[in-house]
């Protein structure tokens, strides 16, 4: 079972975001978040989920849309599925940079929208069966090359002060290694 997010403040209303130009959310708990491997970037790179705002979108309605096309890598989100995400999941707080919101929300949310994924039916060609957890999120999602993210992984909480998380080269080579055809 996930850790929840302690609430050491109150979350801020959702009507004091101002201007924004994307959105996206972070799962996580005391000490792991939820990224992707998004391959086809000028710089291809591991980041959050999340994406650019379409007209009439609110933040949270932006960073739920975004969030189920990379995690499904559906064409089309189902307006009942994200209604029910806007509704039954407040997310824990948010925070913004510059134009971007970024919404808080732990590892059991995640379980809990899984779980909502699977009744409405989501159409996805990316797991043969729905993942109803983190690690069948990530373990069975199959390889796409066209999607956006193209592979899911948890990766430690790192923070600022203790400097950027890299990934040492000679363990890039190991995996090179190990991928060979």
């Amino acid at each position: 079972m996930g850790v929840t997010l302690s609430k050491t403040k109150p979350v801020k209303s959702l009507d004091t975001i101002g201007s924004f130009s994307a959105a996206g959310i972070l799962f996580r708990n005391q000490t792991h978040v939820l990224a992707g491997y998004q391959p086809h970037k000028k710089n291809p790179c591991i980041t959050g989920i999340g994406g650019s705002r379409k007209d009439g979108e609110s933040a949270i309605q932006t960073a739920w849309r975004e969030t189920i096309e990379e995690l499904f890598d559906c064409e089309r989100v189902p307006p009942k599925l994200l209604q029910l995400c806007e509704t039954k999941f407040p997310p824990h707080d948010w925070f913004s940079r510059g134009e971007y919101i970024c919404f808080l929300y732990s590892f059991d949310d995640l379980k809990a929208f899984l779980k909502i994924v699977k009744r409405v039916r989501l159409p996805t060609s990316l797991y043969e069966y729905y993942p109803l957890n983190l690690l069948e999120l990530l373990m069975n999602r199959k390889h796409s090359e066209t999607s956006e993210i193209e592979s899911l992984c948890v990766l430690p909480f790192v923070r600022e002060t203790r400097g950027v998380l890299h990934i040492h080269e000679e363990f890039c080579l190991d995996m090179d290694q190990t991928f060979l055809d």
